[in-house]
């Protein structure tokens, strides 16, 4: 392998490995985090994005978990869902941190993948799974044609 080859690996995994944690989860928390994936994402592909993302620190364990799902949920919708814009929200309310993602893309039939077996599916079934990690709650509405809603709630303790 050469040295170029060699240079341009590395320089793919740095980018992967921030894509994965970025700095700024660390330094300033989910919502920045949230605001630079959907600034990325939306200059990459031209989709407009809106988030709504005010929160205080959360406990590190959660803010990667619930960035991680909304990273998958970001990219579900620029794979699979054709769809125009996206609105990201992300909240506390009481103890417990929610967060829901929808777009206004093709839908599709939400029971039927999450039941399938096979690759389709595995991002909402690792999504749930993190959710359920964490002692939380894990919603998905979709159909044929009416987006798709992929919705999170999960506990938090009293001193967050």
């Amino acid at each position: 392998v050469g040295e170029r080859a060699l240079r341009d690996q590395a320089n793919q995994l740095r980018r992967l490995s921030r894509e994965l944690r970025p700095t700024i989860l660390d330094d300033l928390g989910l919502a920045p985090a949230v605001e630079w994936l959907a600034q990325g994402a939306s200059e990459r592909t031209g989709m407009a994005i809106v988030v709504h993302a005010t929160l205080p620190r959360l406990p590190s364990a959660i803010e990667t978990a619930l960035y991680r799902i909304i990273q998958e949920a970001v990219t579900n919708v620029i794979r699979h869902a054709g769809a125009t814009q996206m609105t990201i929200r992300v909240w506390q309310e009481e103890n417990a941190v929610h967060a829901d993602v929808r777009d206004d893309g093709r839908g599709f039939d939400a029971d039927a993948i999450l039941t399938q077996r096979g690759d389709r599916g595995l991002g909402l079934i690792g999504m749930r799974e993190r959710v359920e990690a964490l002692g939380g709650r894990f919603g998905l509405r979709s159909a044929p044609g009416q987006g798709t809603e992929i919705s999170v709630a999960v506990p938090i303790g009293e001193g967050a």
